[in-house]
């Protein structure tokens, strides 16, 4: 079925409303992404703790408080996850993971089982959402570098996001070729930052090696 025409007065403005003002928008995919090594991981658990909370935020705005979904692929739960969410003043009864291990028949993948994530959105509180990394949670039928199958898988977290009022984030790893424009250096297709509402870099200072 083709899809619809809407007349454009006929829409309905709408603002854009933030879980962190200016940086991570409600109802939006935010794009999260860096070389390895420089805390991208440690970043979303610390958003993650805030969000269970609500605290404010670094810069001293306030947060709602929510629960909060984890997908991770490359950290264990009980040595890593948990432990930093603790360290990083989490409520972990807000906190919920997305499990991978083993035992578990099938594994999370991106478009076909945000219908699922969807429905456990809406039996909770849910503000935040991540994916880290996102290649990890991408369909076998995605290629990461085809834009038409990353925009349309992408779409779909973000119509959810849209009916549910929740914030997505998704953590990219960066390319090698550090000659190109940050823009392109995220790995897989120019559609990921494309289809993200908002962009954030994870960088080392280059005044102060152990500072990020």
């Amino acid at each position: 079925m083709p899809s619809r025409l809407i007349r454009s007065d006929l829409i309905a403005d709408k603002p854009l409303y933030w879980l962190w003002p200016g940086r991570i928008p409600i109802g939006q995919i935010t794009l999260l992404e860096g070389d390895p090594g420089t805390a991208k991981s440690t970043l979303t658990l610390a958003m993650a703790a805030i969000v269970s909370v609500g605290a404010d935020w670094p810069d001293g705005a306030p947060c709602d408080q929510g629960e909060v979904i984890i997908a991770n692929a490359e950290d264990p739960e009980e040595e890593v996850i948990k432990p930093r969410l603790r360290a990083a003043g989490a409520d972990c009864s807000k906190v919920f993971v997305i499990c991978a291990g083993a035992e578990d028949s099938q594994v999370f993948t991106i478009p076909d089982h945000v219908a699922a994530l969807e429905a456990q959105v809406r039996e909770r509180s849910v503000r935040l959402i991540v994916f880290d990394p996102l290649e990890a949670f991408l369909s076998g039928s995605v290629d990461n570098y085809r834009n038409h199958h990353i925009r349309r898988a992408l779409k779909s977290l973000e119509l959810m996001a849209k009916r549910t009022g929740c914030a997505v984030v998704i953590v990219r790893h960066l390319v090698k070729d550090a000659t190109k424009a940050a823009i392109y250096r995220g790995g897989g297709s120019i559609g990921i930052i494309g289809a993200a509402r908002a962009g954030l870099s994870v960088g080392r200072d280059p005044t102060d090696k152990d500072r990020c």
